[in-house]
């Protein structure tokens, strides 16, 4: 990553910075794929995300359904929103298909899951659209796992701020750090 990093920046201008973040800023927002998708997914019911956006393993079109079932409901992501000078207050999203009707989920948006001055997302790409790594460690007994969790636990502020490069959702600027 640190010779990409090189190469990128050996090539950019003066006034040009290398950028990181960890997810696409336009996510979900109007026809951020090519060729565009409408979001009327029967997996995810996103008002934003196409079904075309989730890995095609059944693995992952079963995990959207299931969570919906189990919760009752889709998710509820709210993000706040950054207010600048041109951010009417209070915010509210004129993206969202507030009127649309084909999956009994649609009206959560208008009925409250959809907060004033927040970023709305309402499926689990929005967080699995991310950049991200998890992983799963085994200790062989109660003695190890404790000192593992303590070997990592000094480093859990540290990977916290590092995967802090979100600043863009579904195309508005949030306001968080």
């Amino acid at each position: 990553m640190k010779r990409r990093r090189e190469i990128v920046a050996s090539l950019m201008q003066e006034d040009e910075m290398i950028l990181s973040i960890g997810s696409y800023p336009q996510l979900g927002s109007g026809d951020f794929l090519e060729p565009p998708h409408k979001a009327n997914g029967q997996f995810s019911r996103s008002l934003f995300l196409p079904d075309e956006v989730i890995n095609p393993h059944p693995r992952f079109h079963t995990l959207a359904g299931n969570i919906r079932e189990r919760r009752g409901s889709k998710v509820r992501i709210n993000m706040p929103v950054f207010h600048d000078l041109n951010t009417p207050r209070p915010f509210i999203d004129p993206s969202i298909p507030y009127d649309r009707s084909l999956f009994p989920g649609d009206k959560e948006a208008k009925e409250g899951a959809a907060l004033p001055d927040h970023i709305y997302m309402d499926a689990m790409g929005f967080g699995m659209g991310c950049c991200c790594l998890q992983i799963t460690l085994q200790a062989p007994n109660v003695d190890l796992a404790r000192r593992l969790y303590d070997q990592l636990a000094t480093v859990g502020a540290v990977m916290m701020s590092l995967s802090a490069s979100s600043p863009i959702f579904r195309g508005y600027l949030a306001d968080v750090d």
